[in-house]
């Protein structure tokens, strides 16, 4: 969510580390029996995401499924439902059935994930319809990013790529008229945002939903993984130049219709920056599986030499060569021979992580420091003051003083929280 001066919380828990510096998984504490040790949990969940991997792309002969025990099954369903594969699993399983020593507990949990995000996929499916039909009649271009693109373009069924949410690219001379567009079919902020302001100036996506509707929200995006007056930022412009049209579902009553995404190529790019500048350590194996999707059908239509002097050009070779290898190394993503060897060799600092190992989310006051820290000064100052003082709209949401007339106390209180966060990332870091 970029800065997090507005949106949706997310949570994601995988992550890429140095397995000597591991630490304890939260999902460990949902383990049926007892674990003997912190690395006994890391060499489970190694091994559960391993066999994940291999289930997913067409490997699962090279796992030793009769060696699971009923414990082995029930992690890894939690697993695979924790990192949106469970769908995914359900659908391999219907393929090429279930292995002998999968428990029905399995199959009943995969089975409820699937047809959960086939109803809410079929739902916001109808949504883009809206969404695309409300942008279009205003005159606005509109690229649709992640699950709005791929659960039609790449996966067999729209039910095997969950989505939370749509993701929808305007041009940012666009987005008020934009956001007027979607506040006339009843999408508007879930709360008030810390400012206005510095929302523009220093966010790059804005979530908006229908209250009072059981419905999904959309994140409306003038930026691609983070805004411009980040060190991170890209060219949106080249994205936009990068896009071409595909046919989408259910866009109008009476059939298809052609959607703006962005090509193999910039949307490779993308998925990349997403993940690994977006998203940092919090890696999700549902946007590796878009990756590797892409590189198996989409292989021939990246044009690589682009890839990788645009990588160069945005400074972002680092999450290039970290979704490329995570792909290669995960899930087996067929890529061109050499192909890694010379993104290193342009960049002979570059690292290739440590596969395998779950942490929990970092501090949300760590979060917003990592944030700050990729900020130019000017955008860090308007940042730190969004956070420091909130709009009164956003902080009557926040803590809805009784009587109203309290509302200034809370800045001091809002202020206490912040201190007392640092803290304890302060011993977390110290202690931890």
């Amino acid at each position: 969510m970029g800065v997090g001066i507005a949106g949706k919380a997310r949570s994601s828990a995988w992550a890429t580390i140095d397995l000597s510096s591991a630490r304890i998984n939260p999902l460990a504490m949902s383990i049926p029996g007892e674990v003997d040790s912190n690395h006994a949990i890391e060499d489970l969940y190694t091994r559960l995401y391993t066999a994940v991997c291999r289930l997913l792309s067409s490997r699962r002969n090279q796992v030793a499924w009769a060696a699971f025990s009923e414990r082995d099954w029930i992690t890894l369903g939690k697993l695979a439902e924790e990192q949106g594969v469970a769908p995914l699993l359900h659908w391999h399983f219907k393929q090429n059935g279930l292995p002998e020593s999968a428990p029905l507990a399995l199959r009943d949990l995969v089975k409820s994930a699937y047809y959960q995000s086939a109803a809410q996929n079929a739902l916001l499916q109808r949504e883009l319809g809206l969404l695309l039909n409300a942008l279009e009649e205003a005159g606005i271009p509109v690229i649709a990013l992640k699950g709005a693109h791929l659960a039609i373009a790449l996966y067999p069924e729209i039910a095997l790529r969950p989505m939370n949410d749509l993701d929808l690219l305007v041009h940012e001379a666009d987005f008020d008229r934009a956001r007027q567009a979607l506040a006339s079919i009843g999408y508007t902020l879930p709360f008030p945002v810390l400012s206005q302001q510095a929302t523009r100036q220093v966010g790059f996506e804005l979530y908006l939903s229908k209250p009072g509707e059981n419905i999904p929200g959309v994140e409306l995006h003038w930026g691609l993984v983070a805004s411009q007056q980040d060190r991170r930022a890209a060219s949106v412009s080249w994205f936009w130049d990068n896009s071409e049209l595909f046919s989408s579902l259910n866009r109008q009553p009476d059939g298809h219709s052609l959607v703006r995404a962005l090509t193999p190529t910039s949307n490779l790019l993308y998925l990349c920056g997403h993940l690994f500048l977006e998203h940092g350590a919090s890696e999700r194996l549902l946007w590796l599986y878009d990756i590797y999707l892409l590189l198996t059908h989409c292989a021939q239509h990246i044009d690589w030499e682009l890839l990788i002097n645009k990588a160069d050009e945005f400074g972002w070779m680092q999450p290039l060569a970290n979704g490329l290898w995570a792909a290669q190394h995960d899930l087996a993503a067929p890529l061109p021979e050499g192909l890694l060897e010379e993104v290193r060799s342009r960049h002979p600092g570059l690292t290739l992580p440590e596969r395998g190992v779950y942490l929990p989310l970092p501090h949300h006051a760590q979060a917003t420091w990592n944030a700050l820290s990729n900020l130019r000064w000017g955008a860090r100052l308007r940042m730190g003051l969004a956070v420091l003082f909130p709009s009164p709209a956003h902080l009557r949401w926040r803590y809805q003083p009784n009587p109203p007339w309290l509302l200034p106390l809370y800045y001091p209180v809002k202020w206490a929280g912040m201190i007392r966060d640092g803290a304890r990332l302060l011993w977390d870091c110290i202690w931890g």
